[in-house]
């Protein structure tokens, strides 16, 4: 189990997609689209992964994909469940998932439902997700870019990297 672990790793994503992975069931977001691999060291399949909300705000999100964009995903997320305008959780790990593997996104057609929340451009990387649980509450937490190491829980001392809670 994934609280066992002192330290697992993490990817920061910014609103609504962090909570789209978060979702139970059949409306979450499986994939997460990125222009990266992960680096093979730090992740590799059956390994799990933090996902923890970014700082950056919808709005501020909204206005990076401009209004058409915006609007469409909005749309997109209530469908969802996830209302862009209240609810969204910052600055927090809101879910574990389970990494299951990466392809480059032109080796498989998404469903309708993945489409709406990825980037499938040209030789992206799809990375599979099996949520684990969602975070309840959710975890205050400094993000990172990239991939990076979060503490489960409050520890004496350093710690390395993977090492089992004693």
């Amino acid at each position: 189990m994934w609280r066992d672990y002192q330290e697992i790793v993490a990817i920061t994503l910014h609103q609504p997609w962090a909570a789209l992975v978060a979702l139970q069931g059949p409306k979450g977001k499986r994939y997460e689209t990125r222009s990266w691999a992960p680096p093979r060291g730090m992740l590799k399949p059956g390994d799990y992964l933090a996902i923890h909300a970014s700082l950056q705000s919808w709005p501020e999100t909204a206005r990076e994909l401009g209004p058409a964009e915006a609007a469409r995903l909005k749309m997109n997320c209530l469908r969802a469940g996830v209302h862009t305008d209240v609810h969204l959780i910052y600055g927090c790990v809101v879910a574990v998932t389970r990494y299951l593997g990466a392809v480059r996104t032109d080796s498989m057609k998404p469903s309708e439902r993945e489409a709406m929340f990825g980037d499938w451009s040209f030789g992206r990387w799809a990375w599979e997700l099996e949520l684990v649980e969602s975070i309840e509450p959710p975890v205050l937490a400094t993000g990172h870019q990239k991939l990076w190491w979060w503490a489960t829980g409050s520890h004496d001392g350093p710690r390395r990297k993977g090492q089992l809670a004693l």
